[in-house]
């Protein structure tokens, strides 16, 4: 079996997890959505508006990056319930763990051997895992947490929190620009409904 056949065959089985472990199944992350939401606004609310306009998602791209699907009056800013009742909305179909491919571009060509790693935003760590992985041909990384991280009995199976990631880009013979690593403005939602066929950042060398 091929590595892109074995993808498949995982996410088919990680995507009907529901919350239970009792028969080996992948838990629904225990983070509650409002005390998170309430985090995530007292972490970023730089102008303590109790509101999280454009400039200050820059700093949780993740966000900023969906802000569509929190923005759910079209006023330009996210209120803490806004982030809850969208991250309620990821537990809804009660998937704690997914599959996930990213594919990688350098000016428009694949980058191999690139490490991508998924950091998960602070008001969802300890409970969201980091994720990572390395670029391959055609520039696909397959994401996963660490095997410490994954619960015992599924210690085979490769996969990725649902949540709000920043993400670092990293490559040991190309000096990426600091805007994808150390001074990184990428991030990215994880979410079972959106991203069932992978994520992708397209760099650029200048």
């Amino acid at each position: 079996m091929t590595r892109r056949s074995l993808f498949f065959c995982l996410a088919a089985i990680l995507t009907v997890c529901g919350c239970s472990n009792r028969s080996g199944r992948v838990d629904t992350p225990d983070v509650d959505p409002v005390q998170a939401s309430q985090a995530a606004v007292e972490l970023y609310d730089a102008n303590s508006d109790g509101k999280l306009d454009q400039e200050e998602l820059k700093q949780c791209p993740a966000i900023l990056h969906r802000i569509g699907k929190y923005d759910t009056d079209s006023d330009g800013q996210v209120s803490a319930e806004e982030i809850a009742a969208r991250m309620e909305d990821w537990y809804e179909t009660r998937v704690g763990m997914m599959t996930l491919n990213c594919r990688v571009t350098l000016d428009g060509a694949p980058l191999i051997g690139a490490e991508v790693r998924l950091t998960p935003e602070p008001f969802l760590a300890p409970v969201i895992k980091p994720a990572s992985g390395v670029t391959e041909a055609g520039g696909l990384a397959f994401l996963s947490i660490a095997p410490e991280d994954r619960p015992a009995d599924l210690q085979m199976l490769e996969g990725v929190h649902i949540g709000l990631y920043k993400a670092q880009i990293t490559h040991p013979s190309k000096n990426l620009p600091a805007k994808y690593n150390t001074a990184s403005t990428l991030g990215h939602e994880i979410a079972y409904k959106d991203q069932v066929g992978g994520i992708g950042f397209e760099l650029r060398s200048r």
